[in-house]
């Protein structure tokens, strides 16, 4: 008993220490096993599967493991039995480990009434991205406070109706040089900086290279550390 005991107290501090996602995580998992044996499943051989959002607390690596993980569970405690899975959810990471023909799309009509929708776009083993613009029509993948912020940057170096760059200040180039080195796309970072660049004069010109030159500077130090 006071074996038991110990061993029951060090269980307990274990979870107490773990993340609210791994916590549930685990819950999920054994609730699943604790309704299967307590209403005597194993004499059925076909088992339906609900499951509400299970992700919806998870960390991003825990649902994207997590059709895999549980497909394992399954075979591994229940070999005798067959599951249909049904799954509601919004994560890309679930969709992309089911094919589109398995997967139904729940919209709002005018009214806000529901209706259904097949996914036409190809699911399985697709990019989360890609997932997030099709199947849950996302037509930004940022943030939007970083969305806004480089639109921003774009509203003060595009080109004008007569199709010239604003030419801008050495303060002004300075000021939105340092706003567009913390934008992580590499994409949309070396294409602000060539629009930033067409904006300087003379007296400007000098201190974007300048800016320039030392940004490329730090790359090369960046580069030759990790190797």
């Amino acid at each position: 008993n006071k074996i038991v005991k110990t061993w029951k107290v060090s269980l307990k501090e274990l979870f107490s220490n773990i993340s609210d996602g791994l916590r549930y995580f685990l819950n999920l998992f054994s609730t699943i096993s604790t309704c299967m044996h307590r209403n005597e499943t194993e004499k059925f051989q076909n088992i339906i599967l609900l499951l509400d959002e299970p992700e919806a607390r998870f960390h991003p690596e825990l649902a994207r493991n997590f059709v895999s993980d549980l497909i394992q569970f399954l075979k591994d405690e229940f070999p005798k039995l067959r599951f249909q899975i049904l799954i509601s959810t919004h994560s890309p990471f679930i969709l992309s480990d089911i094919v589109n023909e398995n997967i139904i799309k729940v919209l709002k009509d005018e009214r806000g009434g529901g209706f259904f929708e097949n996914v036409d776009a190809k699911t399985f083993g697709a990019d989360i991205h890609n997932l997030l613009k099709d199947a849950f029509y996302l037509k930004v993948t940022m943030g939007e406070f970083s969305r806004v912020y480089i639109q921003d940057i774009i509203e003060r170096i595009k080109p004008g109706k007569n199709g010239r760059f604003p030419k801008l200040t050495s303060h002004a180039i300075c000021e939105l040089h340092r706003k567009i080195l913390i934008i992580a796309d590499p994409l949309i970072k070396n294409k602000l900086l060539q629009m930033l660049g067409a904006c300087t004069e003379l007296d400007s010109r000098l201190d974007f290279l300048n800016l320039e030159k030392q940004r490329i500077i730090r790359e090369i130090e960046e580069f030759q550390g990790n190797e």
